[in-house]
């Protein structure tokens, strides 16, 4: 796992971040579900420019293994924000969450799983994920 964080005086901040990992259990397989083996981010934040501050970031993950043995789709998520601090005596926050649409293939356990009308099992190995998402958060400033 390697991290880095970076901040200077005029309020420029961003980061990185990647870890590796081998995840084993013992038995079937011997491979972990919904373990990604890569994840990987960064992101930036600039400084308030006429009191507002501007924030990216991108987010990865590699495909992971459901309980059917298959594999999901890697994954790749961009996120922004837009916060206003004591914007007419409000902190406002608009940002947009999945900014590419991309919904996360979601690994699930076997409480999923249903039935069909003729009562046979039907097997769900994943769900999608968060769709693309714009929210707005407005709170007093103190």
């Amino acid at each position: 796992e390697v991290e880095a964080f970076y901040r200077n005086t005029r309020g420029w901040v961003g980061f990185a971040q990647a870890t590796y990992a081998y995840v084993h259990r013992e038995g079937d397989s011997g491979q972990a579900v919904n373990a990604p083996e890569v994840s990987a981010g960064g992101g930036l934040s600039s400084p308030a420019f006429r009191g507002v501050h501007l924030s990216t970031e991108v987010v990865f993950l590699t495909g992971r293994r459901t309980r059917e043995d298959t594999k999901t789709d890697p994954w790749l998520g961009w996120n922004t924000t837009l916060y206003m601090p004591r914007w007419r005596g409000l902190d406002a926050t608009i940002g947009v969450k999945n900014m590419l649409a991309l919904r996360e293939q979601v690994p699930t356990q076997d409480d999923y799983d249903r039935t069909d009308a003729a009562g046979n099992p039907v097997s769900v190995p994943t769900l999608p994920g968060e769709g693309f998402e714009a929210y707005a958060r407005v709170g007093y400033s103190y």
